[in-house]
């Protein structure tokens, strides 16, 4: 009886997520909403300037204009500049796999539906993590597919079995890499997720199936989040539950990655500090929470894409009174600012916050 207890567990966690989407959440307040439509105002503006670019003309060509199409184009248009909003829960960005499906079906007046999608996701992050964010793989590629499964089965209706079906199909489309960042195919893991998301429902809806048991009896799941990622009874008090949403992301000012966001502001506030002695400086430390490092630590960047994800250009590059707009340019590096950053070491440092950053100037 325990084995077959056991090997419930998933399917109890999967009949949680499909009870909370196919209904209604009430705890949503006033605030919550205010807040989705600066999410919504700032990823829209995000699909406006990549529209622009060359790279919406080659995706639109590959592609074609199905809703399949279209849900993938404006995933990668949300999150290419990395100018998205983090959330602090999933360590990622599930606007950029939210918003895309709701505009596929022309609703993204339903707040209330972006909100329990969002809601889901934030959840799942605080089930999940940190064993998946310490993992090689792209949290909002893993918890992102499941969000945009949900919240397309809530818009296709889906039965509560439907929807459990269709998150057991979207475990398949796990995958997107850290080992992509700095790098076009970041942005295309992340439109493959949410586009993921809608075939998942639909697949399910035409009675494909997946195999729920098996997933758990092979701990599949495990090499993506982790041992300890089956806990019924919190995400059920997590979703019953209203979640501020007040301090739950990083709405960024700069488009770098939101693990070195904060360098940036370290370095602007050194600066005012150390500027009549930077000729003198010998040796700048930079204390960083492992965390923030792994898989993300680009010593020399090489391209625009590659700058969003090198603490050390980004510090130096803003200590030495570079433009923060013009930050992740395609312009070369500056010789004066590669030369700086030979003076930067990195120490990976567990004993400061996971989002704090420190330095210690060293002169001559």
């Amino acid at each position: 009886m325990a084995k077959i207890e056991k090997l419930n567990k998933l399917k109890k966690l999967l009949d949680v997520i499909s009870e909370y989407i196919v209904s209604s959440d009430t705890t949503f307040k006033q605030d919550d909403f205010k807040i989705v439509e600066q999410l919504i105002f700032n990823a829209k503006k995000e699909i406006l300037i990549f529209k622009k670019k060359n790279e919406y003309k080659k995706l639109r060509k590959i592609l074609g204009k199905s809703k399949q199409g279209s849900i993938f184009i404006n995933s990668y248009g949300i999150h290419h500049r990395d100018f998205d909003e983090m959330s602090y829960s999933i360590g990622g960005h599930p606007t950029s796999t939210i918003l895309p499906i709701l505009l596929a079906f022309s609703i993204e007046h339903k707040k209330d539906y972006f909100l329990q999608a969002l809601k889901l996701e934030i959840v799942l992050g605080k089930l999940f993590n940190p064993e998946l964010y310490n993992t090689k793989y792209h949290p909002t590629t893993i918890i992102g597919v499941l969000g945009a499964t949900a919240i397309s089965a809530k818009i296709l209706k889906l039965s509560h079995e439907q929807t459990n079906n269709a998150l057991g199909i979207a475990f398949s489309f796990f995958g997107g890499i850290k080992g992509n960042f700095g790098s076009d195919a970041k942005s295309l893991q992340v439109a493959n997720a949410t586009k993921n998301g809608l075939l998942a429902a639909l697949f399910s809806q035409e009675g494909f199936d997946s195999n729920i048991n098996l997933l758990e009896q092979t701990k599949t799941l495990e090499v993506f989040i982790g041992k300890n990622y089956i806990n019924t009874k919190k995400i059920k008090d997590l979703l019953n539950k209203h979640i501020p949403l007040k301090n739950e992301f990083l709405l960024k000012k700069y488009d770098v990655c939101g693990s070195f966001h904060n360098i940036i502001e370290l370095a602007l506030q050194d600066r005012q500090k150390y500027t009549k002695m930077i000729s003198n400086i010998k040796e700048i430390i930079l204390h960083i929470h492992p965390e923030r490092l792994k898989n993300k630590n680009i010593l020399l960047p090489n391209n625009s894409t590659e700058k969003k994800f090198s603490p050390k250009y980004l510090y130096a590059y803003t200590f030495l009174g570079g433009n923060t707009k013009k930050i992740t340019s395609t312009e070369d590096i500056p010789k004066y600012v590669l030369h700086f950053m030979n003076k930067i070491l990195i120490f990976p440092n567990n004993k400061i916050g996971k989002w704090k950053y420190k330095t210690i100037t060293k002169t001559y």
